[in-house]
């Protein structure tokens, strides 16, 4: 039996997600660069990676799987949409949360240079 297709599915609880999202959203408006690491490092979702394999009895079963599976996708395309949004939301806060982290990181890095130079100055 061969397995050729990954298809991942991304699962979530939209409390969540929302919970995460607000947290990240006041670690970025005060500042907080720990946590908005913190909360990058644990996304609210979960990516799960299917393998589908190959061989013709399979391929058919699986065919009659997604025919029952079309049904229930139908419902779910108001979640797929809500999904949609909360990754976007996501990727916009996380890139929020990389210039933080930069920005911070430079504040260090001239802090360093700073206490270098003071370390020159009275050696």
């Amino acid at each position: 039996m061969k397995y050729s297709q990954n298809r991942p599915k991304i699962s979530y609880e939209k409390k969540h997600v929302q919970a995460w999202l607000d947290s990240l959203k006041i670690a970025l408006l005060e500042q907080d660069a720990i946590t908005a690491y913190e909360l990058t490092q644990n996304l609210p979702f979960i990516f799960i990676t299917e393998t589908v394999p190959t061989t013709e009895s399979t391929q058919n079963e699986a065919i009659e799987s997604a025919n029952i599976q079309a049904t229930s996708n139908q419902k779910n395309h108001i979640q797929d949409d809500n999904l949609i949004e909360y990754l976007q939301m996501a990727q916009e806060l996380i890139t929020q949360s990389i210039a933080l982290l930069e920005s911070k990181k430079n504040e260090t890095l001239l802090q360093l240079d700073r206490i270098r130079q003071a370390k020159k100055f009275l050696l």
